[in-house]
């Protein structure tokens, strides 16, 4: 994976690496951001990737609280690229930035494997219920197709 490493360095290369991951779904009336997890390598280096994530969101954020929804589709994903590690780092520094700012209106994760499940188990008591009642997790027996999560 050495060519992940390499076009890391090139700023140009990490942006139209990490749009393919995420991204804002374009939708008038709903601010939607999709997640394409099995784009997500083990190699990616998750301060960048969260970099990259709220320089997104500041991008399409309106001053006013802004209602999101996000759409994560963990479809062969790497079950390396995704631990407990980065996804408290990425809470954290999201929670930092935009706690009562902006407002998730949904959260699926789609295609959901038993990992991230289990990491999901770990951190669920630390949420605030509000949060916890809006995601979603769903194993890929019972997800739909994104297009189904994107109205």
């Amino acid at each position: 994976m050495a060519d992940i490493s390499e076009s890391l360095l090139n700023l140009n290369k990490i942006e139209t690496y990490y749009q393919a991951i995420f991204y804002k779904f374009p939708n008038k009336n709903k601010t939607i951001f999709v997640f394409n997890g099995k784009l997500l390598r083990k190699e990616d280096y998750c301060p960048l990737f969260v970099k990259y994530i709220t320089k997104v969101i500041d991008y399409y954020y309106s001053k006013n609280p802004t209602k999101v929804t996000i759409v994560a589709d963990f479809k062969d994903i790497n079950k390396r690229a995704i631990n407990i590690d980065f996804i408290i780092k990425f809470v954290k520094a999201i929670k930092s930035k935009y706690d009562g700012i902006i407002i998730m209106n949904k959260f699926y994760i789609i295609n959901c494997p038993k990992s991230v499940k289990s990491i999901y188990g770990f951190i669920k008591p630390f949420l605030h219920s509000d949060t916890r009642d809006k995601m979603k997790l769903l194993r890929p027996e019972k997800s739909l197709s994104i297009e189904n999560y994107l109205i």
